[in-house]
């Protein structure tokens, strides 16, 4: 979609960080890897690329328009962010019903889901406008 290398690792790297932090999270807490975990992370990966692809439309387009940092965060951020933010509540609270299964894995894979989405939101809103921020800084951003 954005011919570049560059973007295609700025796609990657919000849920790749995600999906790291739940993991060490989950190896800290001694949870075991298994089908509700592994589910989890295949789900939160698949919606918070996303994320970041939603993200990294809107910033290109608002360098393309003003060709400056600052405008193209501000730009993404109200032109996307709400809509990022407003979809992970609503995938953490579609995943939340499971809270209340009766059958434990479903309640693991509900809490897993509900944790990736709170994160991969939190993460892509962070880490995608600090690496426009640096990769700003060293050249221009590709605009095809």
């Amino acid at each position: 979609m954005f011919r570049s290398i560059v973007m295609g690792v700025f796609v990657v790297l919000p849920v790749s960080l995600t999906t790291l932090y739940m993991a060490g999270l989950a190896g800290y807490f001694k949870i075991p890897l298994d089908v509700s975990t592994v589910l989890a992370a295949g789900v939160a990966i698949g919606v918070g690329v996303d994320y970041a692809v939603h993200y990294i439309f809107r910033y290109v387009d608002g360098i393309k328009m003003s060709q400056d940092h600052q405008h193209a965060t501000r730009a993404a951020m109200r032109g996307v962010g709400k809509t990022i933010v407003f979809n992970a509540v609503v995938v953490t609270a579609g995943f939340a019903v499971l809270f209340f299964s009766l059958f434990p894995p479903h309640v693991k894979l509900g809490y897993f889901v509900a944790a990736y989405m709170f994160l991969s939101c939190i993460i892509a809103l962070l880490v995608l406008p600090i690496l426009f921020s640096y990769k700003g800084s060293k050249t221009k951003v590709a605009v095809s």
